[in-house]
C-alpha cells in the first residue's frame, strides 16, 4: 500500500471477505491489481491432495485503503461479483455489510461512504495497523487451539492405527481420526498463511 499517497488527501479504510473455490476468488483478486492501496491474499482453506469438483474452498482477505475517487472503480467489482451469485463481506469500523444479491455499483459505494469516516494519511495507516494487528492476535490464539487439537488426533491415529488390524471399527475410527487430522492440519496451514500475510509490512 502506497508510498505515494498524499497528506493532504482524505482515505477510506475498509476490509473485504469472500468465500468461494479457489480459482474464482484467484480470478476476484486480480480484478483488484490495478488499485495500489489494496492489500490481499487469497488463502486456501481445504487440505491439499483432496479432488475438489470446482477447486478447492478458500477466503479472500482484502484490506483497503482507498480514495474515495477510486470507491466506485472497486464497488463495480463488487457489484459484478454478488450479481453472479457470489456473496461478500465488507467490514468498516466494527460493521459489517454482507452483500447478496442484486446491488448497483453506486450503491455498495453510497454504504461505503456512509460507514467509512475519511481520514487522513496517518490515520489510513493506523487504522490498517489496528486491524491487521487484531486479526493476528485472533489467529494466533486460534492457531494455540487448533495445535492442541493435533497433538490430541496425532496420538490418536497412532493408537488406533495399532488397533484397526484388530477389527473393523477400530479401522473405522482410525479412518475417522486420520481425516481430522488432516483438516486440523489445513485449518494450522491457513492460520500460519494468513498470518504472514497480516504480518507484511505497508509498501
Amino acid at each position: 500500500m502506497g508510498a505515494a499517497l498524499s497528506s493532504d488527501e482524505k482515505y477510506l479504510v475498509f476490509e473485504i471477505e469472500s468465500h468461494g473455490r479457489e480459482p474464482e476468488l484467484n480470478h476476484f483478486s486480480k480484478e483488484l491489481n490495478e488499485f495500489k492501496w489494496v492489500s490481499k491474499s487469497v488463502h486456501r482453506l481445504g487440505p491439499d491432495g483432496v479432488a475438489y469438483y470446482g477447486g478447492a474452498p478458500a477466503e479472500l482477505i482484502a484490506l483497503v485503503l482507498s480514495l474515495t475517487a477510486n470507491l466506485l472503480a472497486i464497488a463495480k467489482i463488487l457489484a459484478e461479483r454478488v450479481s453472479n451469485g457470489k456473496d461478500s463481506l465488507i467490514r468498516i469500523d466494527g460493521k459489517e455489510v454482507r452483500l447478496k444479491g442484486k446491488w448497483k455499483a453506486e450503491e455498495i459505494a453510497d454504504i461505503i461512504n456512509v460507514v467509512a469516516k475519511r481520514v487522513d494519511k496517518k490515520e489510513a495507516f493506523e487504522k490498517i495497523a489496528q486491524i491487521k494487528s487484531e486479526k493476528i492476535e485472533e489467529a494466533k490464539k486460534e492457531l494455540s487451539d487448533v495445535g492442541g487439537f493435533i497433538s490430541q488426533y496425532e496420538r490418536l491415529v497412532k493408537t488406533f492405527k495399532k488397533l484397526s488390524e484388530k477389527g473393523t471399527e477400530q479401522k473405522k475410527k482410525h479412518a475417522e481420526y486420520k481425516k481430522k487430522l488432516i483438516e486440523l492440519k489445513a485449518q494450522a496451514d491457513y492460520l500460519n498463511s494468513l498470518i504472514s500475510f497480516l504480518q507484511q509490512k505497508n509498501d
